[in-house]
């Protein structure tokens, strides 16, 4: 009997529709960010392309705000608070990406969609000195840049999201460079946001 209230507690749970966009409401969170996806960059030794990119674990800070008909704009931020390393330590890499979309809740559900443009910010700060890497069937000495630089590209983002109580699961599609064929990109963020009001 017990296991029986518990199971229908559980359905109960999950089936309560609250809105996933609220007006005022303050998010922070954790992202799990692939770069570069979709069969674009490889991650074996054997250069056979891969589904998931370059991944990093960006903190993520979100907040609804209510428009006119029941539309939100909901500008999310993603930053990485630890850089991630390139080969050899010869690199440390680091962005931001400030999302600009406008979203609906899905009628009579716990889900939301959002759309809207976006900045994407990366910097790469090179440790300096020199390097031994692999060319071909041999190696050669190659030289780090020490200095740092950084680029900014516009993304075109869909965000979608599901509300269980104050926790939020997120899925966000990043298109980097839309307009250009050699250079559109596509991202996956899975994330977790905690809603604090």
């Amino acid at each position: 009997m017990k296991k029986l209230s518990l199971f229908v507690f559980f359905i109960n749970f999950l089936t309560t529709t609250s809105y996933a966009l609220t007006n005022k409401s303050f998010y922070l969170g954790l992202g799990y960010h692939s770069e570069n996806s979709v069969s674009k960059i490889t991650q074996s030794q054997t250069g056979a392309k891969s589904m998931m990119g370059t991944t990093t674990t960006p903190l993520l800070l979100k907040y609804d705000l209510m428009m006119s008909g029941n539309y939100f704009f909901t500008p999310k931020l993603a930053y990485t608070l630890m850089s991630r390393n390139g080969s050899g330590s010869t690199l440390k890499a680091t962005y931001w990406h400030i999302m600009l979309p406008f979203g609906k809740n899905f009628t009579g559900s716990s889900w939301d969609w959002a759309i809207g443009p976006g900045i994407f910010n990366r910097t790469i700060q090179g440790a300096g000195g020199t390097t031994t890497l692999n060319n071909g069937t041999s190696t050669s000495v190659f030289a780090v840049p020490g200095t740092s630089t950084s680029s900014q590209i516009i993304s075109f983002n869909f965000l979608t999201n599901y509300k269980i109580g104050s926790h939020h699961i997120n899925f966000d599609f990043i298109t980097e460079g839309l307009l250009s064929s050699d250079k559109r990109t596509f991202d996956l963020m899975l994330g977790y946001l905690f809603q604090f009001n």
